[in-house]
């Protein structure tokens, strides 16, 4: 008969070892793809698991619309934490992007906004909570926007969310609005 045995001490000893710091951001990165699957799951799916219906209900009454893309969002950091890519590395058309993101979120929470303001505070986040459409901002994009309003009005906060929301479209494809324009006027 034949002794099958493995030393694991003089195997693993050849592999490169991982430090502390890295095992964290490894852990961190698939706990964070985890999320990003139970919001996708929670979100787009009719299920009714209890944990998927909690999920969906606290996206859509947290976040309403930006529901869509935060488990995109989630699950990239999580990506960069297991690859090793550093967030601060990241060129500037990601964070861009992401800004372009923020600002239709916070447009559409503006603009969805007297839909559910109410005379309180209260009243205006009963009124998001209990409605059955995601379209809108939620508690965030709601609050953000309220305040927004109420130091410089609509208009003044819809100038501002277009105007960064059209640095964002410069800087994503790194062309002037002249040059843009042309391309659109093309097609």
């Amino acid at each position: 008969m034949y002794k099958f045995e493995i030393n694991f001490k003089e195997v693993l000893g050849n592999m490169s070892k991982i430090s502390n710091v890295d095992k964290k951001k490894e852990i961190i990165g698939v706990i964070l793809i985890l999320i990003a699957l139970l919001l996708l799951i929670g979100f787009y799916s009719n299920t009714d698991a209890f944990l998927l219906v909690f999920i969906r209900n606290l996206v859509n009454n947290g976040i309403g619309v930006g529901g869509y893309v935060l488990p995109i969002i989630v699950g990239f950091i999580g990506i960069g934490l297991i690859t090793k890519k550093k967030i601060s590395n990241l060129n500037k058309k990601f964070y861009a992007l992401i800004s372009f993101l923020i600002m239709i979120y916070l447009i559409i929470s503006l603009v969805t906004l007297d839909k559910f303001n109410g005379k309180t505070y209260l009243s205006t986040l009963q009124a998001v909570m209990s409605s059955t459409s995601n379209f809108h901002g939620g508690v965030l994009g709601i609050t953000v926007m309220r305040l927004f309003k109420s130091f410089i009005g609509f208009a003044g906060s819809l100038a501002l969310l277009i105007t960064i929301l059209v640095i964002s479209i410069i800087l994503i494809f790194d062309k002037s609005l002249y040059d843009i324009a042309q391309i659109i006027k093309k097609k």
